[in-house]
């Protein structure tokens, strides 16, 4: 196998496994928001879902089982980018193309919100979100273009001859014998 074929393989699977990340990210965060949300510290990270932010709002000010249901539903929101997040770094297409999906309609939450900083943050993980989609696409193509098993270029590069090791050849054996080259027949008259 090529070395600098192996060597942009593993480049790319490491893209996609970073932008796969990104959801483990958001969802972490999006937990983090609703605990901070929950014990009055009035402050948030712009990564998290806006949605869970939306559940810790509507739990606070219905109060007692609406608070503990805002709360399944805010986890259960980010056990969601788990889900996908694990998908991703696994190459499903489908996780990222969803994940995308589910973020880019949280963002929307961003801007009825108002919250125009969050918004743009939005924007920048869903670039780098789709930079995974991008890097399973040019890892598809590079496999592609690999010989396969069984392939002429394959079956080619089996047939080249072999180098001369240099050891010498035991007594009464043709040099090309031991380098396993049948001798030519000899027609004996």
């Amino acid at each position: 196998m090529n070395n600098s074929i192996d060597v942009q393989k593993y480049k790319l699977d490491l893209r996609v496994k970073m932008s796969g990340s990104w959801f483990f990210w958001i969802a972490a965060l999006s937990i983090v928001n609703s605990v901070l949300y929950l014990t009055d510290a009035h402050l948030h990270f712009l990564v998290g879902l806006s949605i869970a932010t939306l559940f810790d709002v509507l739990g606070r000010t219905g109060g007692g089982v609406a608070a503990v249901v805002s709360t399944g539903l805010s986890l259960l929101a980010a056990g969601l980018f788990v889900m996908l997040g694990v998908f991703a770094r696994k190459h499903h297409l489908w996780a990222f193309v969803m994940g995308m999906i589910f973020y880019a309609m949280d963002a929307i939450l961003s801007l009825v919100f108002v919250d125009l900083l969050s918004l743009a943050f939005h924007g920048y993980a869903l670039f780098r979100i789709f930079s995974g989609i991008q890097a399973m696409n040019a890892l598809q193509k590079v496999e592609a273009s690999e010989p396969r098993a069984g392939s002429i270029q394959t079956l080619e590069a089996k047939s080249v001859p072999q180098q001369d090791s240099g050891m010498v050849p035991p007594p009464g054996a043709n040099a090309d014998q031991s380098r396993g080259i049948a001798p030519p027949p000899t027609n004996i008259v």
